[in-house]
């Protein structure tokens, strides 16, 4: 396992997500290990990402999220979604 560190910050969250120690085979199209955010828009942030790393556009979903994922150009997945009518968290 490395000891670099990558960090990200991203200033339309306000948050900084620190990733290391990933495991060189890390593939994030094969794993379950992601961050999730729950947004106000995933389709605003599906059209800030969209030129940047692999984006999937968002989808509503049974669960009452419309969901899109992101793939940096780091290999760090990112889940995304927001709410839609009739959405209950947790």
């Amino acid at each position: 396992m490395s000891n670099e560190r990558c960090v990200v910050i991203h200033f339309r969250f306000d948050c900084t997500f620190d990733f290391f120690g990933l495991m060189p085979d890390h593939d994030p199209k094969r794993t379950a290990g992601c961050v999730w955010m729950l947004v106000d828009d995933a389709d605003a942030l599906y059209d800030e990402w969209s030129d940047i790393g692999d984006t999937r556009a968002p989808v509503d979903t049974d669960y009452k999220v419309r969901e899109g994922a992101h793939i940096d150009p780091d290999g760090n997945l990112f889940r995304f979604g927001s709410p839609l009518p009739g959405w209950r968290a947790g």
